[in-house]
Parts: C-alpha cells; structure tokens; sequence
C-alpha cells in the first residue's frame, strides 16, 4: 500500500527572527514528508496520522543541523519496522551528508509511541519512507 502524504513544513521561526534581528544564523528550511510504502498487518491511514507527530522532531533536527552546517540539505531514506506498539527505523540512504541529522531523526522515530487501534489485529510492518529537508532560496529578483 502506498500512502501520498505530501505534507511539507515551512519552519524555522526562530531562524527568521534571527536573521531579521541580526542579519545572519541558519538559512530557513523545510521537511517535507514522502509517501510511505506499507507492508504487513498495519492499518497504514492510521500509523500515517501517528507518524505525523514526527514533524516537529524532524524539523528541530534539522535546524541544529543548519546550525552547524548551513548547507545541509538532502534526502534521508528510512526503513521502519514497527509492531506491538514499537516502531525502530534504519537509514538506507542519506543525501544530506550530515550523520547527525540522519541519528536524530532515527531517534525521534525510536521515541515515537505507537498506538495501535483497540480490538484489532496485532500489527507486525516494514514501511518504506523518505524526508526530504530542503534551503528556503528567497526569490530577490525584483521582476
């Protein structure tokens, strides 16, 4: 099953007010969420809604990865394997470049508590998912 989410962040209020205040810091990012590709017994609409809770984690991960690195940006291909109300990820790919950012969103999602729906089948799933964190450019063409 295969799960569009499409859902992209626009984030780094703080790193807005620090340029605007100071006229440099960390350049504006986004996170956007890819589709999640289930396998398994798992109600996949509903692990998608949870997994939604991952958003701020993810975006704070990045911006500490800005901070050091203002080039950070790419692509961090996951692996998830969840069931009994545990879910662990493994990184397959990462573009960034930034081991950081790949160990602290892999440790947002081994924090993430699952609550699987009650009265249903236990769930026993991999999931194939992706995030992509990408540098706000400013249009400065006046045109």
């Amino acid at each position: 099953m295969i799960f569009r989410t499409g859902l992209r962040l626009l984030g780094g209020a703080v790193s807005v007010i620090a340029l605007a205040a100071c006229g440099g810091g960390a350049p504006i990012g986004t996170v956007e969420l890819g589709d999640l590709i289930v396998e398994g017994e798992v109600d996949g609409d509903y692990l998608y809604r949870q997994l939604r809770q991952l958003d701020p984690p993810f975006q704070a991960c990045y911006m500490h990865a800005k901070r050091k690195d203002h080039s950070t940006e790419g692509v961090i291909q996951l692996t998830l394997l969840g069931g009994s109300g545990r879910l662990s990820g493994e990184i397959t790919s990462n573009t960034t470049g930034s081991s950081e950012l790949g160990e602290c969103v892999i440790s947002a999602i081994s924090n993430l508590p699952i609550r699987e729906p009650e009265n249903a089948t236990p769930w026993d799933y991999t999931a194939d998912w992706f995030a992509t964190f990408e540098i706000v450019r400013l249009n400065r063409d006046p045109s």
